[in-house]
């Protein structure tokens, strides 16, 4: 189903909650955006991960996608949470 990207996380944008009210967010990385997929569970981690980001710097992660693209898990590099 997924494809593993590790990358630099630069900081997230929220967009708006899904149907369920569930968090969505836009992560700007630096192999360009990604989305969070509807309902899943890491929508709810992303701020946890953005706030361990230096003033202008990124966090080292690794995003789990489906074939269309979206985010359905987020984890830092290393496997260190």
């Amino acid at each position: 189903m997924a494809s593993k990207l590790e990358t630099d996380l630069y900081y997230a944008e929220r967009l708006p909650s899904s149907r369920n009210g569930n968090p969505r967010f836009r992560l700007a990385t630096a192999d360009g955006p990604f989305v969070t997929q509807s309902d899943a569970s890491c929508s709810y981690e992303v701020t946890n991960y953005t706030n361990g980001i230096p003033h202008g710097g990124s966090l080292r992660v690794v995003l789990s996608l489906t074939r269309a693209g979206r985010v359905w898990n987020i984890e830092r590099a290393g496997g260190a949470s």
